[in-house]
């Protein structure tokens, strides 16, 4: 949220019983954050990057030439992270000190999530010009990547996460009813899951393994936030 002169995050460091707002450059919204220790995190937004290494008690601007509108960040450890916007992917192997342009993808109207099990490995979700869901996935760092597979009964998926280079789950929607799919075979095929009747959209999803995964969206069509949760790989969800 941002008062047109400072944008503010907020930190926990008791699980969530308590919240600290931090404010930072840039005067636009953030989109995502991804924190590699208690310390560093990276965040982006409609300006680019932002990055902190003393766990947000100040945030820097960083280095970056490209469409500013970005929509999701995932970094494997301090020094490597990647980031997705619009059609764009970058990269950072120096902490954020300077982001690399890995390639835009004219054919994907959209990319809205990303998450790197490994070092090498990280997979990319969005939509194509035709809506359709989409996965991107390289193998090298961000040095190539390609289409790992294309759902044409899902429009959008919006959130990643992979606990491992085989296990991930994504979340999106396929005609205006939300979707969870999960794939153990790093993306190339994916299995629809059922979800709660009173979920409405899921917006991004978190795996800390391949069976316990949770992800948030809203009721219905309220603006009522949800969350489901899974124990078992998404044979089942419960709110």
């Amino acid at each position: 949220m941002g008062d047109g002169a400072t944008v503010s995050a907020i930190r926990t460091g008791n699980g969530g019983a308590t919240w600290e707002a931090q404010d930072v450059p840039g005067g636009e919204a953030l989109a995502a954050v991804s924190c590699s220790s208690a310390a560093r995190c990276q965040a982006v937004g409609q300006r680019g990057f932002i990055g902190t290494t003393n766990g947000g008690r100040t945030w820097r601007a960083e280095s970056f030439s490209g469409p500013a509108d970005l929509q999701a960040v995932s970094c494997f450890s301090a020094e490597v992270c990647e980031a997705v916007g619009g059609e764009a992917i970058f990269g950072t192997t120096d902490g954020g000190k300077l982001w690399n342009d890995q390639g835009f993808f004219a054919g994907y109207s959209d990319l809205y999530g990303i998450d790197c099990p490994s070092r090498e490995v990280c997979e990319a979700v969005g939509d194509n010009t035709d809506q359709a869901g989409a996965v991107l996935r390289t193998t090298d760092g961000g040095g190539s990547w390609a289409l790992a597979s294309q759902l044409s009964n899902v429009e959008y998926l919006y959130g990643v996460s992979c606990p491992s280079v085989t296990d991930c789950e994504t979340v999106g929607s396929a005609v205006g009813a939300p979707v969870a799919l999960h794939s153990t075979s790093g993306g190339l095929t994916w299995s629809a899951q059922t979800l709660p009747a009173e979920v409405g959209t899921l917006n991004a999803v978190a795996c800390r393994s391949g069976a316990h995964c949770a992800a948030v969206g809203s009721y219905g069509v309220q603006a009522t936030g949800v969350a489901v949760v899974t124990s078992n790989g998404g044979a089942s969800w419960d709110l």
